[in-house]
């Protein structure tokens, strides 16, 4: 059996059961705080970011994110107690925020590679320390190339524990 874990009310919504708060907003181009991550439901204009992420309260949980072919990441989220949903937005924002190594962008087509460096420059250009981040290369986030929106997570055939990140566009 799955576990029931936080997600958009879109995603999967067949193979397995949201929250209560039926979804959350948020970008992962900004760090999670109670600013940031909001629901879709006008009642709930802030979410508890100390709720745990699962109904069961899951001490342990691995998401696997994968932005392009043949590359992933792994982000394992622990806790005493239960892994909460600022715990696991935060623990995801930094692996999007780390470097991306010079053996994953040698994993790119030309074409994906392009696709990044644009979304890097994109990125850097918006952003306030602009000159800083051009020197800083390009990001995991980048490889989203623009699907930076949280959009829930989907069980992964790894294991019961195991998620897998799905993003889309902002709007």
């Amino acid at each position: 059996m799955w576990h029931h874990v936080l997600a958009d009310p879109l995603a999967v919504r067949l193979r397995w059961k949201p929250r209560l708060c039926s979804g959350l907003i948020y970008d992962f181009r900004v760090k999670p705080d109670r600013h940031t991550v909001t629901t879709p439901t006008p009642m709930y204009t802030d979410i508890d970011l100390f709720e745990p992420a699962t109904e069961e309260g899951a001490r342990h949980l691995r998401i696997l994110i994968r932005p392009l072919p043949h590359i992933e990441f792994l982000v394992d989220v622990k806790h005493h107690y239960y892994v909460s949903v600022g715990q696991l937005l935060h623990m995801i924002y930094q692996k999007l925020h780390e470097p991306v190594s010079r053996s994953d962008l040698y994993k790119l087509s030309r074409h994906d590679y392009r696709l990044v460096m644009e979304q890097f420059k994109k990125r850097a250009r918006s952003s306030r320390d602009r000159d800083y981040q051009l020197c800083r290369g390009p990001r995991g986030i980048d490889l989203f190339l623009g699907n930076t929106k949280f959009y829930g997570l989907q069980p992964s055939w790894r294991g019961k524990d195991v998620f897998e990140l799905v993003m889309k566009e902002p709007h």
